[in-house]
């Protein structure tokens, strides 16, 4: 089914909402701003989420089949040098991964050479059956690339390739546990902002400027009268409203939580967009639900200043 009938749904039931508020409270109205800019906000959460749910389950599967890929291939390079079969191998392979994630991997392939009589390169590459095609990982094609390749000059090949790469991957993991411990602290700082910081900030904000308009429009009220300081008159006469303030700051806000999704993202997945689409999701609707939270917290505590309808 398509996301984005789903996400214009959720975004045109917010929004009717709002400009309903809107034309009955006029541009004093908070309620009204929170509505229209949370529409587009949960227009954009609804459409990243529901394009990214089901991806994501395959790519955590996929992930964690990437970590125990090293070991496995490691066991398998010293079963096939002992001289067996690859199809024996890939059975104690089968075997020892019992409560592995990747023992679905090896399934399909021996169950492709089993059944359908396919090749070793069939087997995990064939393009409607092959066991690479339910784990779309660049990194386990590569690997299964290599070692299929040396497997056509014979099992002894296969096993040196194989036990070469698993300790290839067996450094790398560990080269990128490094890098994770090293940026582990300015992630966690800005994922603090994304979902919590940056929301509370504009919310109070927003509180904070609503009071200065209302002090200064009531500064503004007393002084028309007065003698000799025409100019304070002119603070009652302020462009900006409460309404085009928290739409401009709300928009600010979903700017800010997509940047630091990619950033964030980017750090911990490189390249993904599956996993931006899921860390903006989610920044989006808790950054948002957070923000709410502030302003009618907020707003409620100073509601005897501002006297704005809420």
């Amino acid at each position: 089914m398509k996301a984005l009938p789903f996400a214009l749904g959720t975004f045109l039931v917010m929004a009717v909402l709002g400009v309903l508020f809107f034309q009955a409270e006029g541009t004093e109205s908070i309620l009204a701003a929170l509505l229209i800019t949370g529409s587009v906000a949960a227009g954009i959460a609804a459409y990243f989420y529901l394009t990214t749910f089901q991806g994501m389950q395959v790519r955590e599967k996929t992930l964690q089949v990437e970590q125990e890929f090293g070991d496995t291939l490691f066991r398998m390079g010293n079963n096939l040098s002992s001289g067996i079969p690859v199809e024996k191998a890939l059975e104690q392979s089968v075997r020892a991964t019992k409560n592995l994630k990747i023992r679905g991997f090896f399934i399909r392939a021996l169950d492709n050479i089993r059944n359908l009589g396919m090749t070793f390169r069939q087997a995990f590459f064939d393009a409607r059956y092959g066991a690479i095609r339910y784990y779309p990982s660049k990194l386990i094609k590569s690997v299964m690339t290599t070692v299929v390749e040396s497997s056509v000059k014979g099992s002894r090949n296969a096993a040196a390739a194989m036990l070469s790469v698993a300790t290839y991957l067996k450094n790398l993991h560990a080269t990128q546990e490094d890098i994770r411990a090293e940026l582990n602290d300015p992630l966690s700082s800005m994922k603090f902002q994304a979902f919590f910081m940056s929301p509370m900030i504009t919310g109070i904000v927003i509180t904070l400027t609503l009071m200065i308009l209302k002090i200064l429009g009531s500064i503004g009220q007393q002084a028309q009268n007065l003698p000799g300081v025409p100019f304070l008159s002119s603070f009652y006469q302020t462009s900006t409203t409460p309404f085009e303030f928290i739409f401009v700051v709300g928009i600010y806000l979903l700017e800010t939580c997509l940047v630091l999704a990619m950033f964030i993202n980017g750090i911990e997945n490189g390249q993904d967009k599956e996993g931006f689409r899921k860390l903006a999701a989610d920044s989006i609707i808790i950054g948002f639900i957070f923000f709410w939270i502030v302003i009618a917290v907020t707003v409620v505590i100073f509601m005897p200043v501002i006297e704005y309808t809420f």
